[in-house]
């Protein structure tokens, strides 16, 4: 539990903020269909606590291939 979430979604929306700025560029793996042809501009951060409390900043809604991110998952 996060006792004070709107204090940690400050935070982490500051934080996310920055990190927009900096992360310009870059290209996506030509090798994958499903990721050569997505908007590489697309940024999102998404969090969840234990108990429910959730906070989506960016593009969330954006559908995605998990492919190269979900190594961390499995």
């Amino acid at each position: 539990m996060i006792a004070n979430f709107p204090s940690f979604a400050k935070k982490i929306n500051r934080i996310f903020q920055e990190v927009l700025e900096s992360v310009k560029g870059g290209k996506n793996a030509s090798y994958i269909p499903a990721l050569a042809n997505v908007d590489s501009s697309k940024f999102s951060l998404s969090v969840c606590s234990v108990d429910g409390q959730k906070l989506n900043l960016g593009d969330f809604n954006e559908e995605f291939c998990i492919q190269s991110c979900s190594k961390i998952f499995s």
